[in-house]
């Protein structure tokens, strides 16, 4: 929908009267999406000569501003006493930023800003970030990029939330936005306004697991660095190993096959949960899991490889390194190539995998698994053969996601 000429006009007289603010292409495109969902639940971090524009746009629907400087929310209540605003408090300085985004990979709480309930308690459909001050001595926008990341992720399941985040040319923003709202969220930039849209993934009733597997290892797995609370963990193990953290789950048997079949079947292993999250042995959650868990139009996902798009290469790169025997990886791809499987048609990157446990997703794992268990445990090589077999929605993870979200463990041979 194209926007409204009033509104056209008063975003140039906005722009003209405050021109370090927002530029025209900003106000216009935030006020186009607006206006499209209008009546709807907004929130906007800040008070300032734009609140009656949004609240304009958003006529019958609910519209909260929340602001930290005392002065300023008394001028404008003075000014506008309709309109809907709360006093909040931040913790943090601009000039600790770094140091206190360090502190929330070990704390998720230690962020977390105390919100009116009117606030917490509601669903919000959009919500701007244009607060606090990011400048000089003042708080800078932390934790107000988090608490709209906790806010949209609070949402039923499957309902989206469109963020705003202004001044995304700073590194404080660039970075924030970057870790909580994460990338394959991004939707576009317009000049220095980064939109977003998170998914909610809110069910109560919903059992979520992380797990990963040591077999044949007595290695410990450290606790990860960020804890999800709304997620159960596990280890599975043939091994006698205690921990402080993980749930321990003892099998039986042994061998990389083992531990494929553990990876590849969370649907038996951790049957009384509807959603998990595999993550390889060497890999170390760091941030928010649920940041990267916008999969509420997917089934699963896991992530894109970095380097090849095709099982044939796979299997000749796999082949020369000696990763598995030669003899099982050309009977394996020799009967995909006899079967016309086509070159190039994708590879993944298995060390990460999110599942939700429905039926298209088990008849998919139950393929995997049956050619892992009678061809190469390497399960790269299979995958994409087995998923041209089923219908299911895949969501491709950026291999980035490694780096900004996770760290390795090197462990001893």
């Amino acid at each position: 929908m194209s926007l409204d000429a009033k509104w056209v006009n008063k975003i140039q007289v906005l722009v003209a009267s405050n021109p370090k603010q927002m530029s025209v292409n900003e106000y216009s495109y935030i006020a186009e999406k607006i206006a499209s969902l209008a009546p709807c639940n907004l929130l906007v971090f800040g008070l300032g000569n734009d609140s009656l524009l949004w609240q304009e746009i958003n006529t019958g629907g609910k519209t909260v501003f929340l602001e930290n400087d005392k002065k300023w929310f008394d001028i404008v209540k003075n000014k506008n006493p309709d309109i809907n605003a709360h006093i909040i408090h931040y913790k943090t300085t601009l000039k600790n930023w770094a140091n206190d985004l360090i502190a929330a990979s070990f704390d998720p709480h230690s962020l977390e800003l105390f919100l009116p309930a009117e606030v917490s308690n509601s669903d919000w459909r959009c919500i701007i970030v244009d607060a606090p001050p990011g400048y000089s001595d003042k708080p800078g926008r932390l934790q107000s990029i988090h608490a709209a990341s906790k806010l949209a992720y609070k949402n039923p399941h499957g309902q989206p939330c469109d963020i705003f985040a202004h001044d995304c040319n700073r590194i404080l923003e660039s970075t924030a936005t970057e870790y909580f709202l994460s990338h394959i969220n991004l939707q576009t930039q317009i000049d220095k306004t980064r939109h977003y849209q998170l998914i909610g993934h809110d069910t109560p009733l919903m059992k979520k697991a992380i797990y990963t597997a040591m077999i044949d290892d007595r290695d410990s797995i450290p606790k990860p660095h960020y804890i999800n609370e709304d997620y159960d963990y596990f280890l599975f193990t043939n091994q006698d190993i205690k921990s402080d953290f993980w749930n321990i789950i003892k099998v039986e048997g042994k061998g990389i096959k083992l531990a494929q079949h553990i990876k590849i079947r969370p649907d038996i292993y951790l049957s009384d949960y509807d959603f998990s999250i595999w993550l390889d042995k060497d890999i170390i959650q760091t941030c928010d899991i649920n940041s990267l868990t916008n999969l509420s139009y997917y089934d699963m996902a896991t992530m894109k490889h970095p380097q090849r798009n095709c099982i044939y290469q796979e299997a000749a790169v796999s082949t020369q390194q000696k990763k598995d025997a030669f003899d099982t990886i050309n009977k394996q791809v020799s009967r995909y190539k006899a079967q016309n499987y086509p070159f190039n048609h994708g590879l993944i990157a298995s060390n990460i995998i999110f599942r939700y446990h429905n039926d298209k997703v088990k008849k998919l794992m139950t393929l995997w698994d049956n050619e892992v268990q009678t061809f190469s445990y390497l399960d790269q090589l299979s995958f994409n053969y087995c998923l041209g077999k089923k219908t299911l929605n895949l969501a491709l993870l950026p291999w980035s996601i490694l780096q900004t979200h996770f760290s390795y463990i090197q462990y001893k041979d």
